[in-house]
């Protein structure tokens, strides 16, 4: 007896095949909020990185590579070797603090630039996108294309309503706004921690060179101590042997001894 598959099952198969086929894609393409995201928290890193590197310095790794002294993982924004401002050699920290609070300011103000350039990459794609952050230096910089929005999914026209920004996809205005706040959220959080490493860095610095500043005064000191003091010693037995060489010049020295007296 031969048997056969009905149409409609066969039909039904196929689709639901489709379907999964179609659902596992979409799953595995990472939206365009996940990108922009990646680009974001990347170039955050690299700013960090730079800063890291310019405070505690950066060496040469087994693998030939460059690592940053306390920094975590490594990206492209160092690729030579810096000598850091902690290691700065003859000078107190009372010296390096101007360059110390001048690497932090421009901590702050590329963290700032790298979040106004998220903002302005959402509205349009290609070109550069100039910015200049309060009491920062201007800067030009190239869009992240990753980040931009077509017209149909209202990233460019910005005028989508509310609705549509609630009911919005993954990838569309909302998101990307979204990533533009927690950028902002992002950027504060990490000059907080920052500061608080900067400070602890700068209280252990001054103990450490004033440590170094004492051990060496007090090194002098003994060394310089023992000799002069020996020295001294030495030079005072030599002169209290020699004083009987010192000539006489009054009367009681070339006087006779006066007769014993008996009783």
């Amino acid at each position: 007896m031969s048997s056969h598959i009905p149409l409609g099952s066969l039909l039904v198969s196929l689709l639901f095949v489709v379907t999964l086929v179609t659902t596992v894609s979409a799953a595995q393409t990472p939206s365009a909020a996940d990108v922009c995201l990646r680009h974001m928290t990347e170039r955050l890193l690299e700013v960090r990185n730079d800063y890291r590197a310019h405070l505690f310095g950066a060496r040469m790794n087994d693998n030939g590579g460059i690592s940053v002294l306390t920094a975590g993982r490594m990206t492209a924004a160092v690729t030579l070797p810096v000598t850091g401002i902690f290691e700065t050699r003859g000078r107190l920290t009372s010296e390096l603090v101007d360059p110390l609070v001048e690497s932090y300011r421009v901590l702050h103000c590329r963290s700032l630039e790298v979040c106004a350039l998220v903002k302005m990459s959402v509205q349009q794609k290609g070109g550069d996108a100039s910015i200049h952050i309060l009491g920062c230096a201007p800067h030009t910089f190239p869009r992240i294309d990753e980040c931009y929005l077509p017209e149909e999914s209202g990233g460019a026209s910005g005028n989508s309503s509310s609705s549509n920004s609630s009911s919005a996809a993954p990838g569309t205005l909302a998101d990307v706004s979204a990533l533009a706040d927690l950028c902002g959220s992002i950027t504060e959080t990490t000059l907080a921690e920052e500061r608080a490493a900067l400070q602890l860095a700068v209280g252990y610095d001054s103990g450490y060179r004033s440590l170094l500043q004492i051990a060496g005064m007090m090194d002098w000191m003994l060394e310089g101590f023992s000799t002069e003091a020996t020295r001294a010693v030495r030079d005072m037995v030599s002169m209290l042997g020699k004083l009987h060489q010192i000539p006489c010049f009054i009367g009681q020295c070339d006087s006779p001894k006066p007769p014993a007296v008996r009783p």
